[in-house]
């Protein structure tokens, strides 16, 4: 699920082209809490 989510947002960021094709609604992306958060100089960090 994590994985996905992540696949998801990264794409997104750097405008992928795949990821316009994909339905987040039919994806096992969880629930909506916050799974990442960014560090103080811009890298994603993911939560547990």
């Amino acid at each position: 699920v994590k994985t996905v989510r992540l696949c998801l947002q990264l794409g997104h960021e750097a405008s992928l082209p795949w990821v316009a094709k994909l339905d987040p609604a039919t994806l096992p992306t969880g629930s909506d809490r916050p799974w990442v958060s960014r560090s103080f100089d811009g890298l994603l960090v993911l939560k547990l």
